[in-house]
C-alpha cells in the first residue's frame, strides 16, 4: 500500500472515532481553558493583612495608609496587642502582619532608622513571594518620600546618612516555612494529588467488572457489594497516602508540626471522599474505558491547579473559585499542608465534616445507580433464559 493511501486510512480512523477526536483535540482545548482560566487574573492581590500600630503617630498612619492603597494588600483588622496580631495569623484571617514599633517616628527623627516587622504565612510561597516582593516597593517608596524630607542635616556619619535617606528599615519574618522552600510548598499536595489520582484509577473499574456477574446481585445487597469495596480500597489509601507523607517527613526533611490525629482525620475523609467518587463513575460506566477519560479531563488533571493549593483562591475569578468547591482537594490538600507546616489548621473539622457529608451523599447515589442497573441485568437476564 503506497503512503499517501495508509495517511488516509488513517485520516478516516482517526475521524470516525469519537474517543480518539476527543482525546486528540478535546484534551489540548480543555487544557487551554481550563489552565488558561486559573491564571487569568494574572496577579496574587488583595492579600489579608491585619495591622499592628504601636506607634500611632503621623508617621506610621502614613505608612498604613501606604498597605491600605495598595492592590496587593487588603487590611483585614487593627490589633493593640502582639497577641491579638499572632492569633489573626493562627486563624488564618491575615496571611501577613505589619508590626511597627512605638518609637518608630523618634527613631526617624534621630537617624536611627525606624524599623517595620511583615510576619508572613509562608506556607503558600505565592503569598510570601508576593508580600515581600510589594512590601519592599511599599517601604522604597515611602523611605523615598520621608528620606526627602530629611536630607536636610550636613555632615553625617556614614550609618546615619544611610538612615537619612532609607528612615524605614524593613524586616520580614516567614512562619512556618522560613526558608521559602518549594519542597515543603508543593510536595505535601503533590502526594495527595497522586494519591487521589491511583485511587481513581484503580476503583473506577472496581463495580464495572461486577456486572457481568448477575448471581452476585442475586444473592447480595448492592448496599453491600458497595460498602464492602468502599472499606477495602479506603483501608489501602490510608496506609498509601500515610507511607507517601512519612516518605516526605524522613526523606525530604517536611517537618510535622501538628498532631498525627489531626493528619488523619484530614487524610481519612479526604480518601473516603475519593473512593466513593471513584465507586461512582464505575457504577455508571458502561464499559472499562468509559471511566477514565471523562474522569481524568474533568477532575483529576485541573484538581491541582484548581483546589487553591498553589495558585490562591483570592487570586482566582468568581467561576474557577466556584468550581473550585466541587474539588475534594480543595479541602484536604492544603489542610494537610497546614497540618504539617504551621501545626494547625482552622478549617480542619469543617473540611473533614464537608468531605465525610459528601462522601456519604455519593456513596448513597451508587448505591441507588447500582440497584437501578442490577434490575436491569436480572430483567435482561431472565428474558435470555425464557424457553
Amino acid at each position: 500500500m503506497k503512503l499517501y493511501k495508509v495517511v488516509m486510512k488513517e485520516f478516516r480512523y482517526i475521524f470516525s472515532q469519537k474517543r480518539i477526536g476527543l482525546l486528540l483535540f478535546g484534551v489540548p482545548f480543555s487544557f487551554s481553558v481550563l489552565f488558561g482560566l486559573i491564571y487569568s487574573t494574572e496577579i496574587v492581590k488583595s492579600i489579608p493583612t491585619v495591622i499592628y500600630d504601636q506607634a500611632q503617630s503621623g508617621a506610621s498612619r502614613s505608612l498604613v495608609q501606604d498597605f491600605a492603597d495598595s492592590q496587593r494588600f487588603r487590611i483585614v483588622g487593627v490589633v493593640n496587642t502582639q497577641e491579638e496580631m499572632e492569633q489573626y495569623i493562627i486563624n488564618e484571617e491575615a496571611i501577613v502582619a505589619v508590626g511597627i514599633p512605638f518609637d518608630f517616628s523618634k527613631q526617624i527623627k534621630l537617624g536611627h532608622g525606624g524599623e517595620v516587622v511583615l510576619e508572613i504565612n509562608a506556607t503558600n510561597i505565592m503569598y510570601s513571594n508576593t508580600v515581600m516582593t510589594f512590601g519592599r516597593e511599599i517601604i522604597t517608596s515611602y523611605n523615598a518620600g520621608v528620606g526627602q524630607k530629611l536630607v536636610e542635616g550636613v555632615n553625617q556619619v556614614p550609618q546615619q546618612a544611610l538612615h537619612t535617606v532609607a528612615p524605614v528599615i524593613l524586616k520580614q519574618r516567614l512562619l512556618y516555612n522560613p526558608t521559602n522552600s518549594y519542597t515543603a510548598f508543593l510536595l505535601p499536595g503533590l502526594v495527595a494529588n497522586g494519591v487521589q489520582i491511583g485511587i481513581i484509577l484503580c476503583v473506577c473499574t472496581a463495580l464495572l467488572r461486577e456486572f457481568g456477574a448477575t448471581g452476585l446481585w442475586r444473592t447480595t445487597s448492592p448496599a453491600v457489594i458497595v460498602t464492602g469495596k468502599l472499606l477495602a480500597y479506603w483501608l489501602c489509601s490510608m496506609v498509601a497516602i500515610i507511607m507517601s507523607i512519612a516518605v516526605c517527613i524522613s526523606a525530604f526533611k517536611i517537618v510535622l508540626r501538628g498532631s498525627m490525629g489531626s493528619l488523619l482525620l484530614i487524610c481519612s475523609a479526604f480518601t473516603f471522599m475519593i473512593v466513593n467518587l471513584g465507586l461512582l463513575f464505575s457504577a455508571m460506566a458502561r464499559d472499562e474505558r468509559m471511566p477514565v477519560h471523562p474522569v481524568m479531563l474533568l477532575y483529576i488533571m485541573p484538581a491541582f491547579l484548581y483546589s487553591g493549593y498553589n495558585w490562591p483562591h483570592i487570586a482566582k475569578s468568581s467561576f474557577v473559585y466556584a468550581y473550585s468547591l466541587l474539588l475534594p482537594m480543595t479541602y484536604a490538600a492544603d489542610t494537610i499542608r497546614d497540618i504539617l507546616l504551621a501545626g494547625y489548621s482552622p478549617d480542619l473539622l469543617l473540611n473533614s465534616a464537608v468531605l465525610y457529608i459528601a462522601g456519604n451523599v455519593v456513596w448513597t447515589l451508587t448505591i441507588v445507580v447500582c440497584k437501578h442497573r442490577c434490575k436491569s441485568l436480572v430483567a435482561a437476564t431472565s428474558q435470555e433464559v425464557r424457553p
